[in-house]
């Protein structure tokens, strides 16, 4: 599959979904975008940057990533992670926080570390990595998005724009870089974008991501890289009318990419 066949296939894709869709394509042959400035509720993609951010600040040292602390049973909240599930008080440090967040979306994880951050840092290093559709206005909540006076959104680009920074190690050191790529690479939750060429995969393919969802919603952004090439790439999907739409939908454009890079037809 050649890149205009590519764009032409997730155009082809992108318009026959019964929602709002923000799709970004990112290659050493252009970008490919549908709606791709438009900000979406974030739901947890937001955590990428939130890591990206504690991780800076790590570097300033205003912020220990092995310092131990202890979770709380009144800070835990339900949703996706394994924190909510342990009993009692829950001894941790903040690299493990950080990686919880990523690898199995720990909401407990991402509220203690919003909290240790604060939430202007992770607003000022979003807007450091180009990210001017995106805004972090409160912690994780567990309740219908819709509901809620105040959203975190996102754009599609904007979080490509967060892959790139990380993965070209912007303002990050190497072990830091690696750090947070190897969470992303150890992603629990693959059944949406590595979905249908997950099988069997060669060592030297590396797929980097993080999902996002909701009732009505259904996000998954990340990088694959394969035979020397990457591509990053970020699907949201918002007023789905059923979250299987769009769970397919992200399976056939992560497939597509796949094939693109690979070079099948």
């Amino acid at each position: 599959m050649d890149f205009e066949t590519l764009g032409h296939t997730v155009q082809t894709l992108s318009k026959k979904v019964n929602g709002d869709v923000s799709l970004h394509i990112h290659t050493e042959e252009g970008e490919i975008g549908y709606g791709s400035e438009t900000p979406l509720i974030a739901a947890s993609l937001i955590k990428v940057p939130c890591v990206y951010a504690a991780v800076l600040k790590s570097q300033e040292g205003t912020f220990e990533l092995d310092e131990e602390t202890i979770v709380s049973a009144e800070q835990k909240i339900g949703g996706t992670g394994v924190l909510f599930h342990m009993p009692g008080e829950v001894r941790i440090t903040n690299r493990q926080l950080l990686s919880l967040m990523i690898t199995v979306s720990d909401n407990t994880a991402t509220n203690v570390i919003i909290d240790r951050i604060g939430i202007p840092y992770i607003q000022k290093t979003m807007v450091s990595a180009g990210c001017d559709s995106s805004w972090i206005k409160r912690k994780i909540i567990h309740t219908d998005p819709n509901t809620q006076p105040l959203n975190n959104i996102m754009s599609a680009r904007d979080f490509n724009r967060i892959l790139m920074a990380i993965n070209q190690g912007k303002n990050l050191t190497e072990e830091n870089r690696e750090f947070i790529l190897s969470s992303l690479t150890g992603q629990q939750i693959n059944h949406k974008l590595p979905y249908l060429f997950s099988d069997g995969l060669p060592p030297t393919v590396r797929v980097a991501h993080k999902t996002g969802d909701d009732i009505g919603m259904e996000h998954n952004g990340g990088m694959i890289c394969l035979n020397g090439k990457t591509a990053y790439v970020t699907m949201m999907t918002v007023k789905l009318e059923t979250n299987i739409e769009g769970q397919e939908y992200i399976r056939k454009v992560g497939k597509a990419v796949y094939n693109y890079l690979s070079g099948y037809i």
